[in-house]
């Protein structure tokens, strides 16, 4: 695990072993999640406001369960964006 900047909220928060092209994270704004690296390469992903991350962040908490780590996908982060 290595101390980074949370990717979605910009807090300090741990990235753990990566899987894939999916970069994993731990953060106590966030929680645990995982993002694939088509989403971290989208524009639409790299110009996101302070406004629109912290509604992100607030997506990624609301899919997390206790027992699951949700992973933003593709069509996760489209249906994200449907809602903003």
């Amino acid at each position: 695990m290595k101390a980074v900047e949370c990717i979605i909220c910009k807090n300090p928060a741990m990235l753990l072993p990566k899987r894939g092209d999916r970069e994993d994270f731990n953060c106590d704004q966030c929680r645990r999640f995982g993002i694939s690296g088509t989403v971290i390469a989208t524009e639409k992903f790299k110009n996101h406001s302070n406004q629109e991350r912290s509604k992100l962040s607030s997506f990624i908490k609301a899919k997390n369960t206790s027992d699951f780590s949700f992973s933003l996908t593709s069509n996760e982060f489209n249906e994200f964006l449907s809602k903003i």
